[in-house]
């Protein structure tokens, strides 16, 4: 049975094993035990970027000593050298006006030579929006051209709070209508996406079930989102850090995972990011909701950058240690969730 904004509301002030009993039961009618995992290289192309989000430790100005933008050869060079065969290739960068349109199409094309089985993930909407604006291209092109270049799937990232109230605090980038404008061009495509909620920042609890109310209102208008990745605010080396705005606890992260997996009936997957939450929370919050821990997430740099004090790779063994651990079947997927092989 549906639950409404105000039943949502009262699920804060559960028992958090309570929160978790029924999160969990949510979880369980959909996937049972089985949590899932894939082996991604996660690229981070380019540093600079025109923008300067607050809660982003990562973007750097053009001739910052620590700026750079990575050649096709370079990127070429670190998937042949992978640890894992990669099933996936995860893109997520700066928005770097230096750069032409033409690179992106070359870097997807160089990708799908060098990887040809894996899915290419890239370009957030927020990148997508910029291309179109930078470039004046209509959008639909931009992803018709990257789409003929090798693009398999975008990532979730941009979606942020969807509360323009607070965008103005943390962020200046793509508005959310925009936002989702992008991803149902994606989905008209056959090709469905993911989307994110960025909390424990200067939001509020309500502002989070307000952004979940937004993506369960566009699933049922036939929105093809097949997981939410809430993400825990970083607070080190970025300008909501240096006001003093602390993350949320461990606490709260589980609470926020549970409470998206029990208000978002019409969405699948609910997946933890593990750079941002940590192992420990990570295999508890397999027990709040939590059916899929995202993947290797090889050379991950954007969270890093912003305090994360995680590794910047875990290995397929490592992942499935981490769900057998906490109880659950670990099992392989590609980029669409669909099962590879059996781990168990």
């Amino acid at each position: 049975m549906r639950i409404s904004m105000d039943d949502a509301e009262k699920l804060w002030d559960e028992p958090l094993a309570e929160l978790g009993r029924l999160a969990d039961a949510a979880k369980r009618d959909r996937h049972g035990d089985v949590v899932t995992y894939i082996k991604t290289y996660y690229l981070n192309v380019t540093n600079v970027c025109k923008y300067a989000c607050k809660y982003c430790g990562f973007r750097r100005n053009v001739d910052d000593s620590d700026a750079y933008t990575l050649s096709i050869d370079q990127v070429a060079a670190k998937l042949t050298h992978s640890p894992e065969q990669l099933t996936e290739v995860w893109m997520s960068s700066g928005l770097n006006p230096a750069l032409k349109f033409e690179f992106y199409e070359d870097l997807l094309r160089t990708i799908r030579q060098v990887v040809p089985q894996a899915t290419i993930k890239g370009f957030t909407a927020v990148e997508i929006d910029f291309f179109a604006t930078h470039f004046a291209l209509p959008v639909e092109e931009v992803i018709e051209r990257l789409i003929a270049a090798g693009l398999g799937r975008i990532p979730a990232g941009g979606a942020e709070i969807f509360d323009l109230a607070i965008r103005k605090k943390i962020d200046i980038k793509t508005r959310p209508e925009r936002y989702l404008q992008i991803h149902r061009l994606f989905h008209e495509r056959g090709l469905p996406t993911s989307v994110t909620m960025l909390f424990g920042h200067v939001e509020q609890r309500t502002h989070r079930l307000k952004h979940l109310q937004t993506i369960r209102d566009f699933q049922d208008q036939g929105g093809g989102f097949q997981a939410i990745i809430p993400l825990a605010y970083q607070d080190q080396n970025n300008p909501l850090a240096k006001r003093g705005i602390r993350g949320p606890s461990p606490v709260e992260i589980l609470k926020t995972l549970a409470i998206s997996r029990i208000f978002l009936d019409n969405v699948p997957h609910v997946q933890s990011f593990w750079v941002d939450s940590g192992e420990e929370t990570t295999q508890i919050s397999l027990h709040f909701g939590v059916d899929d821990i995202n993947g290797t997430l090889i050379e991950e740099n954007i969270a890093h950058e912003s305090g994360a004090g995680t590794a910047t790779y875990q290995s397929s063994a490592a992942l499935q240690d981490w769900i057998r651990g906490a109880g659950f079947v670990p099992q392989e997927r590609d980029a669409s969730f669909q099962y590879l092989s059996h781990d168990a």
